[in-house]
């Protein structure tokens, strides 16, 4: 079942760059969070790539605590 399990998330997060694109994916920072608690390694850095390149990390800003 972990290998099941492993393989289905690095081939939702795989390591090649030309499976990015331009669309950003959801799910990234529980994505992070699961490799980290399983100890797959090898997705990490793609997952962090997505969360950093969405707007504010992934994070609201300054603005939106000034709204309230």
């Amino acid at each position: 079942m972990k290998e099941w399990a492993v393989t289905s998330l690095e081939q939702m997060w795989p390591n090649d760059l030309n499976s990015v694109t331009p669309m950003s994916k959801p799910y990234a920072a529980e994505s992070l969070q699961l490799a980290r608690e399983c100890d797959v390694k090898n997705v990490i850095k793609r997952v962090l790539y997505e969360i950093v390149r969405t707007g504010g990390f992934g994070l609201h800003s300054m603005e939106d605590d000034n709204d309230d």
